[in-house]
């Protein structure tokens, strides 16, 4: 009988008495079929229930999500700003206006007016880098050029460098977070040499690893990791940790 509505039925009897021509009918059995469980109104109040559940749950957690995604643009933000104010640092300037003043105590007017404008250059691509969140290998490499060539200044262009980039890497295509090298190349002209230290050389690579993983070389001939450069690290390299672990906090430690 699974095949009738729910509903209640009578089984009936019918006794034909042949003498008498008289038919007697007896109710000998109810049956009231119950309908199925997903017809019934306990099963529409649980899927509503449930319905208005997973829908307070999806809202509650897009808006965390975006919450999030918030939180974590503010945080690059922040740490795209602390970069920017640690590239114009008053050490930096301090040592362009006295290489400045170098120059134009000797009265040399040619070389003071490059250095000059490679300043210049540097804090116009400053500002231009800091509007973006990434920027191209090619660009970076520009900037560090840049950077390089003022700060070499001081050291009369003594220091050595290579900035060496593996072949199947597309440096006008590939990119990396903006101005993430140069506090690194800047503890290298802070701490890695003397005045007088014997052919000083520092090298930049670029290598491509397996599952197009990008990985950064930053090495130098100078003096190590002394206890006294350990403890005046600056703080554009911490600012560049920061802004990795916030940009991708699966990255590899730098």
């Amino acid at each position: 009988m699974s095949y009738l509505p729910n509903d209640t039925y009578h089984l009936e009897i019918e006794a034909l008495d042949l003498n008498a021509g008289k038919t007697t009918r007896f109710d000998v059995l109810k049956i009231k079929i119950q309908p199925p469980f997903w017809k019934t109104g306990w099963f529409y109040s649980l899927v509503g229930i449930l319905l208005i559940f997973s829908a307070t749950f999806i809202i509650l957690r897009i808006k965390k999500r975006t919450k999030q995604k918030a939180e974590t643009e503010n945080q690059i933000a922040k740490a795209k700003l602390e970069a920017l104010l640690s590239q114009m640092n008053p050490h930096f300037t301090f040592n362009a206006l006295n290489t400045i003043q170098s120059f134009v105590f000797n009265k040399d007017a040619h070389n003071s007016a490059i250095y000059i404008s490679e300043v210049a250059s540097l804090m116009r691509q400053t500002l231009d880098n800091s509007a973006k969140q990434t920027i191209t290998i090619e660009d970076e490499i520009e900037y560090l050029e840049t950077y390089i060539a003022i700060e070499n200044q001081r050291f009369d262009n003594r220091i050595q460098y290579e900035i060496l980039v593996d072949d199947p890497i597309d440096t006008a295509e590939t990119k990396i977070p903006t101005m993430l090298l140069q506090p690194f190349v800047e503890n290298i002209f802070k701490h890695a040499f003397d005045a007088d230290y014997p052919n000083p050389a520092f090298k930049i690579e670029f290598i491509l690893l397996e599952k197009k993983l990008l990985q950064i070389v930053i090495s130098d001939n100078g003096k190590g990791n002394t206890k006294t450069t350990k403890t005046h690290i600056s703080k554009g390299i911490a600012i560049a940790k920061e802004r990795l672990q916030i940009m991708q906090p699966t990255n590899f430690a730098p």
